[in-house]
């Protein structure tokens, strides 16, 4: 792997390490290796950053990926199955931008449709697109490729329980383009990341950041699956959060030594700090939230009162978003500190 896929270790960075960030991908993937979590997505990557966004999942064990692109290069560079590529034939995303229909654009489309139903099968909870606010490719061909993920989960929907296609919308932190207000609102669930990180002057979004983003998306997922003898944030709970409504925002802070309220308390907000993109979004407007906490083994043995404190920082999250429904996890791991993430839905732009 090259340089600028090792994470990121700047003091300024505020998103910390995940353990899943010392996976290192092999040279020739295979399916289905890691756990997942409780929901089935299926993801189609478009764009550059788009692509390089579902590549990641598929590392970490998502197996139903397609990138597409019209940079021929681009998606040969990509590990991924070459059935998992679907190449846009250049030129063709001003004639789809401008709506012109043409057979080209059928073609493409019905090939893309056919990959989907191939690679992504009926065993879906929703067909995710991945692009980047960045790429004018990625916009350009928003329209087009998301009518097809609608079509593909209103197959779904004639044949199972109620699915809907959903949108993961990457930018590096600056201002926001105008894409973000044309997302229609039945387009579930919208999850609106931050992958340059904040309080970076940062103008593009590079290859660490974007593996961070999926691992940070990912861990939610797992976690929703896996036994607790604490707390358990379960599949129902996930969903919940998932369809609220809104753009979706992820953040997370790590507590190192000793927890007091105080330190979990700062953990929290800092946490929601992220999720909110530094005020981007408005807390208040928060639909439905999960607040998960992660601590070191040894740590949630023997460290007296321990469970009030992490209690105390659950009740901080509750008071800070008002009347939306709360979820709440509690986990531990050969980690070395207490991490804590949290996940908002029903979230809108300030100003919107």
């Amino acid at each position: 792997m090259t340089a600028d896929n090792q994470p990121l270790r700047s003091e300024q960075t505020m998103i910390p390490e995940l353990e899943l960030e010392w996976f290192e991908p092999p040279a020739e993937p295979e399916l289905g290796r890691l756990p997942i979590g409780s929901v089935q997505f299926g993801w189609v990557g478009v764009g550059p950053l788009g692509s390089r966004l579902a590549e990641w999942f598929y590392h970490l064990g998502y197996e139903k990926v397609i990138a597409v692109g019209s940079d021929e290069e681009h998606l040969e560079r990509l590990h991924l199955p070459e059935r998992q590529k679907c190449l846009w034939p250049g030129g063709l995303s001003k004639r789809i931008r401008f709506g012109k229909e043409t057979s080209s654009r059928r073609t493409v489309g019905h090939d893309l449709f056919g990959r989907m139903e191939e690679i992504f099968g009926e065993q879906l909870d929703f067909p995710m697109l991945c692009l980047s606010e960045e790429e004018p490719e990625g916009a350009a061909l928003f329209p087009s490729v998301m009518d097809l993920l609608s079509s593909y989960a209103r197959l779904l929907n004639s044949r199972l329980r109620q699915r809907t296609s959903g949108l993961f919308l990457l930018h590096a932190g600056g201002r926001t383009g105008p894409l973000r207000a044309e997302v229609p609102a039945d387009i579930l669930p919208k999850v609106a990341a931050c992958a340059g990180g904040l309080g970076q002057k940062r103008k593009h979004t590079d290859s660490a950041s974007i593996r961070r983003t999926a691992e940070l998306f990912a861990l939610f997922n797992q976690l929703s699956a896996k036994p607790t003898p604490y707390l358990s944030f379960d599949s129902m709970d996930y969903l919940d959060v998932l369809t609220a409504g809104g753009w979706i925002g992820m953040g997370q802070s790590r507590l190192q030594g000793q927890p007091d309220r105080c330190r979990v308390s700062q953990a929290v907000r800092e946490a929601l700090d992220q999720s909110t993109q530094g005020g981007r979004y408005n807390l208040k407007q928060t639909q439905a939230a999960a607040c998960l906490m992660v601590g070191q083994t040894e740590m949630m043995a023997h460290v007296p009162g321990l469970p009030e404190i992490l209690h105390y920082g659950f009740d901080v999250f509750t008071a800070l978003l008002g009347r939306a429904r709360v979820h709440r996890g509690m986990y531990e791991d050969d980690g070395d500190c207490l991490r804590i993430y949290v996940l908002l839905s029903g979230l809108q732009p300030n100003g919107s």
